[in-house]
């Protein structure tokens, strides 16, 4: 979905959704590499000049695994969205080296006078998803008994964990 910017009011445009609608389930599964299984969002668009400024609440849930133990986890994001988009080849140009403010650092660019919402949605999670995904995070439930732990030797690696050094031989 393409918002023009010519058709966002003054008082703003409201884009709600779920993941029934075909452009956020695409998003949520490039950002979460996977599909979505419950996504709701409700934003508004709102113009500053040539900047758009995207503001809401979003909630995202998928299944995934547990980085450490290998255990089919739940995880849900959730959270106010707050993004800045400015023309593209509008840059930041900073003749030395200085320390950004928070509102820099969610900054995007949009190009044809078009803002794509996929890639507002798809941006939002992936901020959102922490790098490792662990059963004890906030947010994340673990399906099944058990702790979360790395398993031992005798068990072997868990499901869907991997063991990128089982072929490296020590020098003898």
């Amino acid at each position: 979905m393409r918002v023009n910017l010519d058709s966002i009011p003054a008082a703003g445009r409201k884009v709600v959704f779920t993941h029934e609608r075909a452009w956020a389930s695409e998003a949520a599964a490039l950002a979460l590499e996977g599909p979505a299984t419950s996504l709701n969002g409700d934003l508004r668009l709102s113009t500053e000049g040539a900047h758009i400024r995207v503001r809401g609440t979003l909630e995202a849930t998928t299944d995934l695994h547990c980085h450490r133990c290998g255990s089919p986890v739940t995880i849900t994001l959730s959270g106010e969205v707050d993004l800045g988009y400015a023309p593209a080849g509008e840059a930041l140009v900073l003749d030395e080296d200085v320390e950004l403010e928070a509102a820099q650092l969610d900054q995007g660019w949009y190009s044809g006078g078009r803002l794509d919402m996929v890639q507002v949605l798809s941006e939002q999670l992936a901020l959102w998803l922490p790098e490792r995904i662990r059963c004890e995070d906030p947010g994340v439930t673990r399906h099944g008994e058990g702790t979360c732990a790395l398993p031992t030797a005798d068990e072997g690696p868990a499901p869907g964990r991997q063991r990128p050094f089982a072929n490296l031989r020590l020098p003898e």
